[in-house]
């Protein structure tokens, strides 16, 4: 599997969803997906994702170190290997 389409879930992408998914170069995410838990698209050939405005932690080791990842939230803040988390007061899981 080379391209993965996440539509219509609602919450978290569980721990080792895609892991080890080693031909995985492409990967869209739905509004409504709020968090990615660790090791969730590790040992992927992904070399950049987009995160949709409604995720609000990414766990540190979800996706390889050289993964470039952008978040459509400006208040997401970047924390360790490859984590992101909200910045807003209230919102942090």
């Amino acid at each position: 599997m080379t391209t993965v389409t996440i539509q219509g879930l609602q919450g978290a992408i569980p721990a080792n969803a895609f892991s080890g998914c080693t031909k995985l170069k492409t990967l869209s995410i739905n509004e409504g997906v709020t968090s990615i838990e660790q090791y969730g698209f590790n040992n992927c050939a992904l070399t950049s994702v987009t995160l949709p405005a409604s995720v609000r932690n990414v766990a540190v080791d979800a996706f390889d170190a050289d993964v470039s990842v952008t978040c459509q939230d400006p208040k997401m803040v970047k924390y360790g290997q490859n984590g992101f988390r909200c910045d807003k007061p209230g919102d942090r899981l």
